[in-house]
């Protein structure tokens, strides 16, 4: 069955639902954003303890404050924010690839309400509009949706696994560059076991909290999108020397799918200015795997 994939894509409800995965993405970005912006201010506040020492106290009791606000509140909104827009992403993928929505992986499919209201934005606004358009890039129609399913999921796949790697490096420099300073304030003021304390240890507490939980993330994401790849790139090889099993390579697609609604609900979280930087290579990089992709597969036939 020849698909239709670049037709579909580029429908208004499919359109409604990437605009409301974005805005969903977008509020629990600002919502990092903030965590970091917090962090930032605590660092700037521990400076101002060598010129007023009574700061000391305020200032550990902000960064204390902080950390557990950043356990019970900030990572507990942004998961919430991350599952909606990652069910709404699935909703997507299921549409345009003609992929069955699977009920014992997610429950309940996300309520129109939602995708409409958290679109309507990004809809209104032609230039952020045109940018949903071709979500998949432009898959000949006459590949058959056993083929250009993998082709999709592959494609989306290697974007990620790039992207994440650079941004989990920025990351680590980012941490460091946070640290630093205080480990230069907490020298200048004496290393004591009050400077310790109010200068360094209670400062850091949130920024470690955040750095650390990012690594670990990002580690762990970076590490099962790798494997997933290796799973994908399995089943290409399969595809290409035997494509005629429809249902196998259906089921495949299935699995495959589930395993990118995992990793999307819980990947940290990148910045869309980071990824404006890394846009146009790496569109450039994923429009060449499709494209050879769908090269190989035609040689094949």
């Amino acid at each position: 069955m020849k698909n239709t994939i670049s037709l579909d894509q580029n429908e208004k409800d499919n359109l409604k639902c990437l605009a409301a995965q974005r805005t969903l993405y977008s509020k629990a970005k600002a919502l990092f954003s903030f965590q970091i912006l917090l962090c930032v201010i605590i660092v700037i506040l521990t400076l101002f303890t060598l010129f007023i020492p009574n700061l000391k106290s305020f200032t550990a009791f902000f960064s204390i404050s902080l950390a557990f606000a950043e356990l019970t509140f900030f990572n507990g909104t942004i998961s919430r924010l991350k599952n909606k827009a990652a069910s709404i992403q699935e909703l997507f993928d299921c549409n345009v690839l003609r992929i069955d929505w699977n009920s014992l992986k997610i429950p309940s499919k996300p309520d129109y309400e939602d995708i409409n209201s958290y679109s309507t934005s990004i809809m209104t606004d032609p230039d952020k509009k045109s940018s949903l358009e071709d979500w998949y890039g432009r898959i000949p129609n006459e590949i058959p949706y056993t083929t250009a399913r993998i082709i999709c999921q592959r494609s989306n796949l290697f974007w990620d696994i790039e992207l994440r790697h650079s941004f989990a490096n920025a990351t680590k420099l980012a941490s460091f560059l946070l640290v630093l300073p205080l480990v230069i304030i907490t020298v200048c003021d004496g290393i004591t076991l009050t400077n310790v304390l109010f200068l360094f240890l209670s400062p850091t507490l949130p920024i470690i909290i955040l750095a650390l939980l990012q690594h670990i993330n990002n580690k762990e994401s970076i590490e099962n999108l790798r494997r997933l790849k290796q799973t994908l790139d399995t089943v290409w090889e399969e595809l290409l020397h035997s494509s005629n099993n429809e249902k196998h390579f259906y089921e495949a697609s299935r699995n495959i799918q589930d395993e990118i609604y995992s990793q999307r609900k819980s990947n940290p979280l990148i910045f869309n200015w980071f990824y404006e930087i890394k846009k146009n290579k790496q569109q450039e990089d994923t429009n060449y795997t499709v494209s050879q992709m769908v090269k190989e597969y035609i040689e094949s036939q």
